[in-house]
């Protein structure tokens, strides 16, 4: 996962001492896991993350979840070189987007959720790379309008539970990223 600083902390604290954090996007999808970076100068001390949604962490690079849309301020607690506390604020929007990914199908010929068939709005840029669970890719598209039919070189892959990673940028909301498990039933 790429990581890029979102605001260092403010105050009055100097660089070489300020508290400062880092996340992997600015925007993301609800349920979509964030990975959140200590980057302060003493990274071996551990910090207090306030991820604004009523939840808590205390370790060093925490991954966190937001199940609601909104702007969140995330803040990272630590000390400084000083030896006295200070507080970096990051701002992440999370968003409901208007993408529809499914969790299970079944390419069995039956007409029925025979594709792994995503939903998602007008893209400027588009991945989407399936997994399997060796983390063998198995599946690469930039084209959001082509399907999975469950084959690698036009052979039947085994069922079983499979990882997507999905990238795309919206003119209105930036990058987004979504992974997670498809369920492959025959």
């Amino acid at each position: 996962m790429q990581s890029q600083t979102l605001m260092a902390a403010s105050g009055t604290s100097t660089p070489s001492n300020a508290a400062k954090a880092a996340a992997s996007s600015a925007t993301t999808a609800l349920g979509t896991w964030v990975q959140f970076n200590n980057q302060t100068y003493l990274p071996t001390l551990p910090g207090h993350w306030a991820f604004g949604d009523g939840f808590f962490s205390t370790e060093h690079d925490p991954e966190h979840r937001f199940y609601h849309p909104g702007t969140y301020s995330v803040e990272l607690i630590s000390i400084g070189a000083g030896g006295c506390l200070d507080t970096a604020t990051l701002s992440l929007t999370v968003i409901q987007p208007d993408t529809l990914i499914p969790n299970v199908f079944s390419p069995n010929g039956d007409g029925v959720n025979d594709v792994f068939d995503l939903k998602v709005p007008p893209t400027t840029a588009f991945s989407l790379a399936i997994f399997d669970r060796w983390g063998r890719q198995v599946y690469l598209t930039n084209n959001p309008d082509q399907k999975w039919d469950g084959k690698l070189q036009n052979a039947d892959l085994p069922e079983g539970v499979y990882y997507y990673v999905i990238e795309m940028t919206l003119l209105s909301q930036g990058i987004l990223r979504y992974n997670g498990p498809v369920t492959l039933l025959r």
